[in-house]
């Protein structure tokens, strides 16, 4: 079949520190250089004309393998782009709009950005050797900062007074494997809905409850979930898994990716297998899964492999403080449809009570987030006849109720 629009990749070897790597130019108009340290003179010619470029920028002073800010804006002086995107920035925006960044091997590692200004700080146990990475901020306003190789920092704002003047340092505490943290080598962490922290390493995963205890507690330690075998055993959850990312969706359930058995979907607590998803038994294209990303409203997940990209529509979504907005989808439900009937726009953890236009129920759930799913059966597994069904939703705490209604053809 012939195209009428061909996509045509130019590739340009740059340095990478003490290695090479590869940046693409996209039909001569789009750059994408994710791993810089040098770009050679002559190869400038290549980046002309560029509507967009997408380039390196770890931080603001130089590191040996990657472009610091000062590298990006000379270069982008040079070739001068229509618009410039700027990738790899370690970055996290804290519960009172401040941006917090790490700036690594620094005298001062951490940077705060509040209303336009740049705030940097030294911050204790973290030295000009350490590499830092991800920096996430928690809703108990610490900052919890990846170690290459050497666990995490935890890291706050405490307001000391120096010389009758109130100032701002930051005081900060190592965790690592003597806190019961899985493995030294952090891959990934993220804050759950009840202010849980869960820690993914190349050695399994870690669960962090209470964490304003970290501070107050000398002998504070990680928590490892236990489950059951078939067998009778008893072990911990992902015990030597590669744990490459972990996301938290609107039913505050886990999704974990796994360096070589895909993607595994957790319950709110870790305690239950909600499913597995593998390129054997689901369209995902690579066992390998290096990042998974949640689109809260709408409940789509995204996951990231060494051979591209694919989604899966989920049956959670980010939960709703009202029921102003209750959603029935599809709407009509027609014959040849055979798949969940959702209804979203509701609390967390809503009743909803299915029935016909008479009264009677022909089923009953509960929403997973914002979202309660129905398969169009009744309470035998048989599908339903064709007519008009009532959607009776009641919050948890049965203050709010709402109906909707759909039209489903059998």
């Amino acid at each position: 079949k012939d195209f009428k629009d061909k996509i045509t990749f130019n590739c340009i070897t740059v340095q990478h520190g003490l290695i090479k790597s590869i940046c693409y130019i996209i039909n001569k108009k789009c750059a994408y250089v994710s791993d810089v340290s040098k770009i050679y003179n002559k190869d400038f010619k290549y980046f002309n004309n560029l509507n967009y470029l997408v380039i390196d920028c770890l931080r603001y002073n130089s590191h040996p393998s990657h472009f610091n800010l000062n590298d990006v804006l000379n270069f982008v002086k040079i070739v001068n782009p229509k618009k410039t995107i700027l990738t790899n920035l370690n970055i996290d925006m804290d519960y009172n709009n401040n941006i917090w960044l790490t700036n690594s091997q620094t005298e001062r590692p951490l940077v705060k950005i509040s209303n336009g200004q740049f705030t940097s700080y030294s911050v204790p146990n973290l030295t000009t050797q350490q590499m830092s990475g991800k920096i996430m901020c928690t809703r108990n306003n610490q900052k919890w900062i990846q170690l290459r190789k050497d666990g995490i920092l935890v890291a706050r704002e405490t307001i000391v007074s120096q010389g009758g003047c109130e100032t701002t340092v930051i005081e900060s505490k190592k965790l690592s494997t003597s806190n019961n943290l899985a493995g030294q080598n952090v891959n990934c962490f993220v804050e759950d809905n009840n202010q849980v922290v869960w820690v993914g390493t190349s050695q399994g995963l870690s669960v962090f409850y209470y964490t304003e205890d970290i501070f107050n507690n000398s002998t504070y330690q990680a928590e490892s979930i236990l489950i059951e075998t078939i067998d009778g055993y008893v072990e911990k959850l992902f015990e030597n898994t590669d744990i490459q990312d972990i996301a938290v969706d609107g039913g505050n359930r886990k999704w974990v990716a796994t360096k070589s058995n895909g993607v595994f979907l957790i319950s709110d607590d870790g305690s239950e297998q909600l499913a597995n998803f593998t390129k054997e038994n689901s369209p995902l294209l690579s066992n390998n899964v290096e990042s998974i990303s949640i689109i809260a409203k709408t409940g789509e997940v995204f996951f990231v492999t060494e051979l591209g990209i694919c989604s899966y529509r989920s049956n959670a979504t980010e939960a709703s403080q009202s029921f102003e907005e209750v959603v029935v989808f599809p709407s009509p439900v027609m014959p040849n449809y055979r798949g969940d009937i959702a209804v979203s726009g509701l609390e967390d953890d809503a009743n909803v009570k299915i029935t016909d236009i008479a009264g009677n129920i022909v089923y009953e759930t509960s929403s997973i987030g914002g979202t309660a799913t129905w398969n169009g059966k009744n309470f035998d597994g048989i599908r339903v006849a064709t007519g008009v069904y009532l959607f009776m939703c009641t919050s948890s705490n049965f203050n709010k109720k709402t109906v909707a209604k759909v039209l489903i053809y059998n």
